[in-house]
């Protein structure tokens, strides 16, 4: 790329992105952790914190090793997977559909693109030399002389992805092969060397050497115009198949509606800046461009006298990066938890070294709205998570819903230890006036700065129990203050993390769903209005509802139920629980029913979940919620059902427990709450 007095580098529409994604099909399965808690079986880059602990650059102490051996767990197709606690579980990514106009030649395009192995666990180092595995170089035959020139990108096991006038040269300049697998340029062997405290060198990691293949055709667009740059694009075919490997993988496409609509404040550009005029690097660059719009840059052409006329076939990125690392290369400037492998540092139990320490320091920037922000790599950028259209049906109430909703603070950055205390902090505790004395009864959950969703029944109860009170930041009942406290490797403790107090509240008013029946436990919903607005905290936040069309029609194979197991009976635990629970089909929980005598009719409103072998069933509180975490304005924790006691058979049957399913329910919601 050439420098002038404006430089803006045109980009034909194609918007060829880095897009983070599984290769593996979807799969998850319950499991025990070596706790002898619930887990989900899953593959070791969604379980966060024990991902965290092996991608660090230090290696964890002897316990937490042992730990994570005992953890590992078997799925099909699976090279590496984990019995991760439920909480640590990062959501699968959402399925896609080709866009209709791509055709049966969609299939021709991998699935399993755009997976770069920089985060191979070897010491956590940052693997530079497998960042982009797709970046492909094109060689030239000059008068016999065979010498480098433009680039490309490797889509396919077979085509090649370039700029039409890199095909379209002179008849002594032509196009002659294509290497894959380049970094370093004139080096043999590609490595990234990892290194103790000390700066001593422990391990190299290399790639395998490059691959040239020949040329069997290309094509270039029947439209193209050199002087003005339209319509530049073109396709090698390659003489022979490309074996895949982990330095040479091809690059996704945009081949979903979705994401051809799609339009980003940033992308990043990567080559060895090879020009016609042959000046380039023999390292690999990136480079992180702010995106221009289409009116503004031809502005900026006009204005340098540039005679180019642009189209909607094409776009365009300015050549200056948002921020600078510390290292001098160009960053994006994000928050903290948007950066990879700065994220993974600061939230190891382990502190860094004080270079390391240095080094995030130094690479600070400021991000209006954001505490913690961090100039970071564009390698290491998680992408930032779709935006999402609330379901119409709603109404203009769904502004009563907060979007910031569903958060835990489990990944707390003090020492990097699993923050229980935090971990549901929606989860509510209704009091009850029994003849004089406040007892505690069902449970409930936080859903605004007002309200507390609960099943009915809770609240359609006898007149010598009526409702007294909502408490909210509850975590160990008869504990003034709940604390994480947390050791070294001695197990010495080294410092607690403390919640707030409980707060509680009186209640203004409440609502119980018009249709509610109480034998048959159908409509089993009802909302609590507080007597006055909460203010959140760590250990007391709104939980997300299934406010969107998609969250709506979702179903997961495994629910969370949270709870002290309370019920009429009273009897619990004071430390609130957790269970993961199976989801069972509606068909199958009917059946159930019916072969265990009891007299309930299901419908398409209710859910059912758990029951098997005479347990789980019992760990949440009548009234609680039963969620999972789901892909909503990112990974968020989300309420699909409350815990109805509509089998009174806890521990003593195999049968599934019933919920209230609250995706079939939110336009009642909408309509019964008020600012």
């Amino acid at each position: 790329m050439t420098a002038g007095p404006f430089s803006q580098i045109l980009i034909c529409s194609i918007l060829i992105l880095s897009l983070y994604r599984e290769g593996v099909k979807a799969q998850s399965a319950p499991c025990t952790t070596p706790t002898k808690h619930p887990g989900s079986c899953v593959l070791i880059e969604r379980c966060r914190n024990i991902y965290t602990i092996v991608s660090n650059p230090t290696p964890p102490s002897t316990g937490i090793a042992n730990y994570i051996k005992r953890a590992a767990c078997t799925l099909p197709g699976v090279t590496r997977s984990i019995c991760c606690q439920p909480a640590e579980v990062i959501p699968e990514p959402p399925t896609t559909t080709a866009s209709p106009a791509l055709g049966a030649n969609f299939n021709l395009l991998p699935r399993d693109c755009g997976l770069r192995v920089d985060d191979r666990l070897a010491y956590g180092n940052i693997t530079k030399v497998f960042s982009y595995p797709w970046m492909a170089v094109l060689r030239y035959d000059n008068n016999g002389a065979i010498v480098g020139g433009c680039s490309g990108s490797l889509i396919n096991k077979r085509y090649i992805l370039t700029a039409a006038h890199c095909l379209k040269r002179g008849s002594s300049m032509e196009i002659h092969s294509v290497v894959l697998g380049e970094h370093t340029k004139g080096q043999d062997i590609d490595c990234n060397i990892y290194h103790n405290s000390k700066g001593e060198e422990i391990e190299r990691d290399c790639a395998g050497p490059i691959e040239e293949f020949g040329i069997d055709s290309f094509d270039v667009h029947q439209d193209y115009n050199r002087p003005k740059y339209s319509n530049d694009i073109g396709l090698i075919r390659l003489d022979k198949d490309v074996t895949m490997n982990d330095h040479i993988k091809p690059i996704c496409l945009p081949v979903t509606a979705d994401l051809q609509k799609k339009v980003f404040e940033n992308y990043v550009v990567t080559g060895w800046g090879t020009t016609e005029a042959q000046k380039e690097s023999n390292i690999l660059l990136e480079a992180v461009l702010p995106y221009v719009d289409i009116s503004e840059c031809r502005l900026k052409l006009k204005e340098n006298r540039l005679y180019v006329r642009l189209s909607d076939n094409q776009m365009c990125a300015g050549e200056s990066a948002p921020c600078t690392t510390p290292t001098k290369h160009p960053g994006s400037c994000v928050s903290i938890e948007r950066c990879r492998n700065i994220y993974t540092i600061v939230s190891n139990p382990t502190p860094p070294s004080t270079g390391i320490a240095n080094y995030i320091k130094r690479a600070a920037c400021t991000l209006p709205g954001v505490t913690r922000s961090i100039c970071c790599q564009p390698a290491e950028v998680i992408p930032e998570p779709p935006t999402t259209t609330a379901s119409p049906a709603l109404g203009a109430n769904l502004n009563l819903l907060p979007r910031d909703c569903g958060l835990r603070v489990d990944d707390r950055l003090a020492y990097g230890n699993i923050t229980k205390v935090f971990s549901y902090p929606w989860m509510a505790v209704l009091r009850y006036d029994y003849n004089g004395a406040i007892i505690d009864g069902c449970g409930g959950s936080l859903i605004n700065k007002r309200y507390i969703l609960t099943a009915a029944h809770c609240l359609k109860t006898r007149s010598t129990m009526p409702i007294h009170s909502v408490v909210l930041g509850e975590h160990t009942k008869g504990q003034d203050i709940d604390c994480n406290i947390y050791h070294d490797s001695k197990g010495e403790e080294i410092e607690r993390d403390c919640a707030g107090p409980i707060e509680e509240f009186g209640i203004e008013s409440f609502d119980v769903h018009q249709d509610y029946n109480r034998p048959k436990y159908s409509n089993d919903i009802g909302l609590i209005r507080l007597d006055k607005d909460v203010t959140m905290n760590d250990h007391i936040k709104p939980i997300c509802l299934p406010v969107t069309a998609d969250l709506q029609r979702q179903a997961f194979e495994n629910y969370v139920v949270t709870g002290w197991g309370t019920t009429e009976a009273q009897t619990g635990s004071n430390i609130l629980l957790e269970a993961v629970l199976r989801h069972v089909d509606i068909s199958e929980c009917q059946l159930k029913m019916n072969e265990n005598r009891l007299s309930i009719r299901l419908s398409d409103k209710q859910l059912c979940a758990g029951g098997k072998d005479r347990v789980d069933t019992c760990k949440g509180d009548s009234g609680g919620p039963l969620g999972f975490s789901a892909n909503y304005n990112g990974a968020r924790f989300v309420q699909f059902g409350i815990v109805s006691l509509g089998v009174d058979s806890c521990g003593q049957k195999s049968v599934p427990g019933i919920y209230c399913r609250v995706a079939a329910y939110m336009d009642w919601i909408a309509e019964h709450i008020k600012p």
